[in-house]
């Protein structure tokens, strides 16, 4: 005999139903709803000689249930940008353009840099910036997730995950060697790989001239601090910020994008005492990817969407690997978990640079943390606006 339970929200009636086996465990669930985290309760329970379907089946948008592999309907996000987007391990936006000024001044009227020169300086300068926001943090009570220090990493020998990570990212180098077209600087055309080790300055770096010193800056202005709880302390001035923005919009348009698309986005919620909730997010888009609907950001390099190459992916580890059939039943579930946690990754690293230039800031609702928009994120959304007013 088999039965299906239904289950509905009592706070968004949000339905969710899943079918019961004779003879087979009891699946284990969140009773919490995903969607307004109401609770989910017995809304009707019945039994049928029919073949019920393997899928959990969910009647809202906006929620995705931790039992199950099935893709529910969501509208597409037609955003604009494409999939050129800093990563996660980009958290900060203040060292990448320090270090691509600290570059420009290494190489000075030369036709070229050692790549040893620019890790050397950068290893001192980044540890320099690092101990001044440190102090600095400390006398204002920064908490952890707030404090620019974070992105600067240390010189410290017996701590080189950090500097390594940087370099690698920032600059597509190991240490010692430099690759070709790696590393963020590279991605942007700020410079380029002469060879292993040797690079240089790109036509974009031009663009670096538009922007202050930002290594002076950190050590001269006095920060802003916005909201109380938490506290965010902002070390880059608004005239900078917007500097700042109109560089990245030239360097990486993709990239801006994303950011104006999720100010939106806390724009929007921001009305709410609680502000905007980051957590459902990724399960949306991620829903969106599945039904076909994916944003172009989501794609992978080779052209075909990130949620099709996590199902190819996990057909052949799924085959190979005891412990993964363990956690997932198919290569849909596995799809489903990779793709969450590249969004939920990727949003971080952004949320984290909104809030680095003081265009959002963080509140504390009970253990959560959720967002608002500020003053200068209202003011930056309004000139987007207009730019696109004009040239439509």
């Amino acid at each position: 005999m088999k039965a299906k339970l239904t289950l509905k929200c009592n706070g968004c009636s949000t339905t969710l139903s899943f079918p019961l086996v004779e003879g087979s465990v009891l699946p284990s669930m969140d009773p919490v709803c995903r969607v307004c985290n109401g609770i989910l309760l017995i809304d009707s329970f019945s039994t049928t000689q029919k073949n019920h379907s393997n899928f959990v089946e969910v009647a809202n948008s906006d929620m995705t249930s931790s039992i199950s592999s099935k893709i529910i309907t969501t509208d597409k996000n037609t955003s604009s940008g494409g999939r050129e987007i800093f990563t996660g391990f980009v958290n900060r936006l203040t060292p990448i353009f320090v270090l691509a000024q600290l570059i420009v001044k290494e190489q000075g009227n030369d036709q070229k840099v050692s790549l040893e020169s620019v890790i050397n300086s950068w290893k001192n300068n980044s540890q320099k910036i690092r101990e001044h926001l440190q102090l600095l943090e400390g006398e204002l009570k920064i908490g952890r997730g707030e404090r620019l220090s974070d992105g600067f990493p240390t010189n410290d020998l017996d701590r080189e995950g950090p500097m390594q990570i940087c370099l690698r990212n920032l600059l597509g180098t190991d240490g010692r060697y430099m690759l070709e077209g790696r590393g963020w600087l590279q991605i942007m055309g700020i410079v380029e790989r002469v060879d292993a080790n040797t690079l240089r300055i790109a036509e974009k770096a031009s663009l670096i001239g538009e922007i202050p010193d930002l290594q002076t800056i950190l050590f001269d202005v006095k920060p802003t601090i916005i909201g109380d709880h938490p506290k965010l302390v902002v070390f880059i001035p608004k005239k900078e910020a917007k500097q700042l923005l109109a560089v990245i919009s030239k360097l990486l348009p993709d990239e801006y994008s994303w950011m104006m698309h999720i100010l939106e986005q806390i724009k929007d919620a921001s009305e709410l005492p609680e502000g905007w909730n980051s957590n459902k997010y990724a399960e949306i888009e991620m829903n969106a990817c599945a039904n076909g609907q994916g944003h172009a950001r989501w794609d992978h390099w080779n052209g075909e969407t990130l949620y099709r190459h996590y199902m190819e992916t996990g057909s052949k580890r799924l085959m190979k690997n005891k412990t993964l059939k363990k956690k997932f039943n198919n290569p849909e579930e596995f799809a489903i978990d990779r793709l969450i946690k590249h969004i939920n990754s990727t949003l971080g690293g952004l949320l984290s640079r909104l809030k680095e230039i003081g265009l959002i800031h963080p509140v504390r609702i009970g253990r959560e943390k959720n967002f608002k928009i500020t003053q200068f994120g209202l003011e930056t959304l309004a000139s987007q606006t207009s730019e696109q007013e004009v040239l439509e």
